[in-house]
């Protein structure tokens, strides 16, 4: 895990996110950011726990410039957003999610049109 946490801070298209680091025991290992997903309702105990946490990870314009995220990166988001990531993200040039869902389209066709023999 730890090499893998390495590997992820190492590469130029991702930003260390300040708020993740008082999960990993050195902030030098806290990940980059290159993937957001949604805090997952379903995996909470409680609807208290869950309620105490799903606005602390929201991805803001002012967060990434706080951050320093580099023109460079690409957001990508797994769809549909909860409350993680604000609208005014989708007008940023490195947000990627939406073309992200678009070709995932593509891919699952054609491998629909794979599995049923028509292509």
């Amino acid at each position: 895990m730890v090499r893998v946490l390495h590997h992820l801070q190492a590469t130029r298209y991702c930003i260390k996110l300040p708020l993740l680091t008082h999960f990993f025991p050195s902030p030098s290992l806290c990940p980059c950011l290159p993937l957001v997903t949604r805090v997952q309702k379903e995996r909470f105990s409680s609807l208290e726990a869950y309620d105490a946490v799903k606005d602390a990870f929201i991805i803001t314009p002012a967060l990434l410039d706080r951050c320093g995220a580099k023109s460079s990166m690409r957001i990508l988001h797994p769809l549909p957003r909860v409350n993680e990531i604000a609208p005014e993200v989708d007008a940023d040039p490195r947000a990627a999610y939406f073309r992200q869902m678009k070709h995932g389209l593509h891919v699952r066709m054609a491998l629909l049109a794979a599995v049923l023999g028509r292509v």
